[in-house]
């Protein structure tokens, strides 16, 4: 391989992968550099250089094929030895040979686990490899979070194979990449350390923007190498080589300087030389490289010239079966049609087009220009008229090859309009827009149907029916793709047309629908309430009672109220729309699993738990009918029965039930899934609320892993999940975690972009905690100051997070010794936790009330609500049973001092309390909680001397004495 200059850029790349001393990810090399200049030649280089000791991936982007994800279509199908010659049977033959080989040499490797991955995996690797198979993706969760589980598969994958051998993935033209590509590539990025993958991205530079990327995350390291022109050593070294011969230092001087030391003209006019040259003459260099290529293109055959020609219309990479098409039908063209092709040996063309440099192959039936100035110069040297009958035919030959394979229609509607034909381009733009949203392939839905509609646009008019569903159709897709803006803007526009030529046509009614629902998503609730009201009013003139549109609108209602609180109402319409399924598809229907789940969740917030887990056994009993007990929705319900359990108190049970979920979706999805942080997060909650904190910050951790691995260092859902961390830390007393995670949360812009954000209370209350501890006053009031604003200009806010942050508020007004302000907040709180019958809430409840009675020295009213939690409430709750059992041991002690005995009470004795006190507080695993139980038992000298010293003793040996001032302030805090 003849390879000139350039030994700084080698050896640079060499480190880069120099796997026998690294053997781990060591980021991303950015290649940039003009077209010709060497990228791909350089990379080339390496590849040979490592060949032995590395596998090297190639992931090609064009600009004009535009498919999602196809640099890892091409990849797949290249990897498992597949082509478009081969039948179905053959491909589907040959991926699981090549699965099968590839699984055993990994299991050589030592990695036992790889069958259990690859088995998880590969429905995905096959629908990459476009093997046709049984797999049923929308049975199994596929189209949910689509490109997230792509990515995680192809992530899995190639971790996998570099077991085998380091891998060298190399990006080519990230300028044109799709965003469903660079999603993934995003994705693969993260969380690689171990793992022997090195990614080498390239791309010409932009001179008025940023330089393309694949936008990874900031943490990951990302050497920028730019490729400039080559040395005149090295490019003489390049011309004497090809020419072999030797030439003045003049004419090389010409040489260079129209090449402007680009390796690629440097090549095209050394080709250009030999073939139009005469021995011992030197012959006069074009100017620029269109005219170069131009010049060589004449020298060639008739025949090879018009090969060329016809495959620059097909790209700069073509499927040589479509071209070979394409030249049948030119040659059957007469002269009339301007076209004229002669018959001669295809493959001899093809052959002839590589000795000559025009281009290579990929694999056994596609090829690439050598290089994309060589198919734009052939492609635009070309006549207007005569490209357009060439794009026509360039259709025609691929729908003959591809026999209306759909996933082709986006290549047939762009010659198609390239010819100008422009309404049979319009017509398979919109099949394969409509192929592409059946598939969850919004982006591509979204260019499909954005061309349909600026050719329906010219040639039917904006008042034209099909032009309105173009508009309603980008608006769906938008919607789902959760541009909400852009959505509303077109659904308007459809909205405007329509109202202008039949106001009577139920699309209409799917108008309102639409714009009802991006509303919804904006939280502008007015605004959804009247549009769904113009689509109720509009069916009710228009539709029979059983119509199916009913259902989206009993369904958008539902919705709506569920998400403003109002669950009364929200109940009415899901169980509206159940009795409309019911009716109309039978009580079977997969649909009514959904709805089952719904009021499930609503009883669950109105706090009818016997009723909601009834709706959730309905819905259950619906996933098992129709097959789908391994549906990743039947693993959302389990989760949902143990977040009910655990609201109960029942903590086995939500443990199991969760578990269960969890089990369901490893299998399914591995360990990244977007649904499996729900299911860690209820995990963690479970654990902390039965005192397991080290295991509850293991689950929300993991939780955490998986976001980061999914969508990096600033999605809004890392909000949660950073609050949930802080808690434990501040269980745990480790002030300095505690505030990292909340530093997290200050950064995280999702949280601030929201101004009804959940998370921004639980944010302040944390703050004010964490102040609290920090003997900062200031601080402290600041926090909970904002908090109560917060409340009062966002009443709708999730109720259990506000009980949660007046519970918190009363808890430091007691410490402050303001019992007023601290028993005001408190019965605020009492209200939310008895409406949402939450054991785990209600009894720190009852143990706060407790606490500051006890210390208004009310010492009765204390101990009754001691019982009154005893009787009432599971002892799984370890560290609040032992601050249960110290109030009662205190309250009772100044009982007895005070009375002697009390006839209702003579059974009960302090030794009793005292000895349950000692035993649940040796389990305790909340600090915080701990330490506050000390500083009773030292600040009101209840012990003996001895046992005085003895706790002490134990706030040392925690470190935890520099807190105790904490409890000491006697100064009011709020006013």
């Amino acid at each position: 391989m003849k390879f000139y200059g350039r030994e700084f850029e080698i050896n640079l790349l060499n480190s880069f992968i120099d796997t026998e001393n690294l053997c781990k990810n060591t980021g991303i090399v950015y290649l940039y550099g003009e077209a010709g200049i060497g990228k791909s030649f350089l990379l080339k280089r390496l590849e040979y250089l490592n060949q032995q000791k590395s596998s090297f991936f190639w992931f090609q982007n064009d600009n004009i094929t535009q498919r999602n994800l196809k640099c890892f279509f091409d990849f797949f199908k290249s990897f498992f030895n597949l082509n478009d010659l081969q039948l179905e049977s053959e491909k589907s033959q040959e991926f699981e040979h090549q699965f099968s080989l590839l699984v055993d040499k990994i299991k050589q490797c030592g990695e036992e686990h790889a069958p259990e991955v690859f088995c998880r995996i590969k429905p995905y690797l096959s629908w990459l490899a476009e093997v046709s198979g049984k797999e049923n993706f929308s049975d199994i969760g596929f189209f949910d979070n689509r490109i997230e589980i792509i990515g995680v598969a192809i992530k899995e994958f190639f971790k996998l194979v570099s077991i085998i051998k380091p891998i060298v993935m190399i990006v080519e033209d990230i300028h044109w990449i799709d965003q469903d590509s660079l999603r993934v590539f995003q994705i693969l990025s993260r969380n690689i350390d171990q793992y022997p993958i090195y990614l080498i991205a390239n791309a010409r530079p932009s001179f008025s923007t940023e330089n393309p990327s694949l936008k990874l995350d900031k943490n990951i390291n990302q050497i920028v190498l730019n490729l400039k022109e080559l040395s005149k050593t090295a490019a003489r070294k390049m011309v004497d080589e090809y020419l072999d011969k030797d030439i003045s230092g003049k004419y090389f001087d010409d040489i260079y300087a129209k090449s402007k030391g680009n390796p690629f003209l440097l090549e095209q006019i050394c080709r250009y030389v030999l073939e139009t040259g005469v021995s011992g003459q030197e012959v006069v260099i074009p100017e620029d490289v269109n005219n170069i290529v131009l010049s060589r293109l004449d020298y060639l055959s008739e025949d090879l010239k018009n090969t060329i020609l016809a495959a620059s219309v097909l790209g700069r990479e073509f499927d040589i079966s479509v071209l070979s098409e394409l030249l049948k039908l030119m040659a059957s063209i007469t002269d009339k049609g301007k076209i004229i092709h002669k018959d001669r040996d295809f493959q001899v063309l093809i052959t002839e087009g590589i000795d000559a440099g025009f281009w290579s192959n990929i694999s056994e039936i596609h090829y690439i220009f050598k290089h994309s100035l060589v198919q734009s110069t052939v492609y635009n040297v070309q006549l207007k008229e005569k490209l357009q009958i060439i794009h026509n035919l360039a259709a025609q030959s691929i729908t003959q090859v591809k026999s209306e394979e759909p996933s082709y229609f986006k290549d047939v509607a762009y010659h198609y309009e390239k010819g100008n034909s422009l309404d049979k381009a319009f017509q398979c733009y919109i099949k394969s827009g409509e192929y592409a949203k059946k598939n969850y392939n919004l982006t591509v839905a979204q260019q499909c149907f954005e061309k349909a509609l600026s050719i329906t646009e010219e040639i039917y008019g904006e008042q034209d029916p099909k032009t309105t569903t173009i508009y309603y159709s980008l608006g769906q897709i938008l919607y789902r793709q959760g541009s909400y803006s852009q959505s509303l803007q077109y659904l308007k526009t459809a909205l405007k047309n329509q109202e202008k030529v039949n106001t009577n046509d139920p699309l209409v009614i799917s108008i309102y629908l639409g714009i009802a629902n991006n509303y919804i998503k904006i939280s502008d609730y007015p605004q959804a309430f009247k549009l769904l009201d113009k689509a109720g009013k509009k069916a009710e003139s228009l539709l029979e009672k059983n119509h199916v549109l009913y259902l989206q609108i009993y369904l958008s209602w539902g919705g709506i109220f569920f998400l403003m609180n109002e669950y009364k109402q929200g109940m009415d319409y899901f169980l509206k729309a159940q009795e409309l399924i019911n009716s109309n598809f039978g009580e079977n229907d997969p649909r009514l699993a959904v709805i089952y789940n719904n009021l499930g969740l609503i009883q669950a917030k109105l706090f009818n738990y016997d009723s909601s887990f009834n709706y959730f056994k309905r819905a259950l009993d619906i996933q098992t009918k129709n097959n789908l007990t391994n549906h990743p929705f039947t693993s959302n319900i389990y989760n949902n029965i143990g977040d009910n359990y655990s609201q109960l108190g029942n903590y086995q049970s939500a443990l199991d039930f969760s578990e269960k979920s969890l089990k369901a979706h490893l299998k399914l999805f591995g360990k990244t899934h977007p649904e499996i942080v729900v299911i860690y997060n209820s995990l963690g909650l479970i654990c902390r609320r039965s005192g397991k904190l080290n295991e509850a910050l293991t689950n929300f951790q993991k939780a955490r892993s998986v976001v980061t691995d999914l969508y990096g260092f600033q999605n809004i859902e890392l909000v949660g999940i950073h609050n949930r961390i802080s808690r434990i830390y501040l269980d745990k007393l480790n002030l300095t975690y505690a505030r990292e995670e909340l530093k997290l949360v200050e950064l995280n812009p999702g949280i601030w972009e929201n101004s009804k954000n959940k998370h921004k209370l639980s944010f302040y209350q944390l703050m004010a905690e964490f102040y609290l501890w920090e003997d900062n006053y200031e601080q402290t009031e600041k926090f909970l100051t904002t908090g109560l604003k917060f409340i009062a200009e966002n009443p709708n806010v999730d109720i259990s997070t506000q009980g949660q942050f007046y519970f918190t508020y009363s808890r430091i007004c007691r410490i402050n010794q303001d019992f007023r302000l601290a028993h005001q907040y408190l019965l605020e709180a009492k209200h939310i936790f008895e409406k949402t019958k939450d054991d785990f809430h209600r009894l720190n409840y009852y143990l706060e009330e407790a606490l500051q009675l006890f210390l208004q020295e009310k010492f009765l009213e204390s101990y009754e609500i001691i019982l009154h939690c005893i009787g009432n409430f599971s002892d799984i709750h370890v560290d609040e049973f032992a601050g249960v059992y110290l109030v009662g041991f205190l309250s009772l002690n100044e009982i007895f001092k005070n009375q002697k005995s009390i006839k209702q009470y003579s059974d009960e004795t302090p030794d009793h309390y005292q000895q349950k006190f000692q035993f649940y507080f040796s389990k305790m695993q909340k600090i915080s909680l701990k330490l506050e139980l000390l500083w009773f038992l030292i600040e009101y000298g209840k012990l003996s001397g001895k046992e005085l010293k003895k706790y002490q003793d134990i706030v040392e040996d925690l470190g935890m004495v520099k807190y105790l001032p904490v409890f000491n302030k006697k100064k009011k805090l709020l006013k």
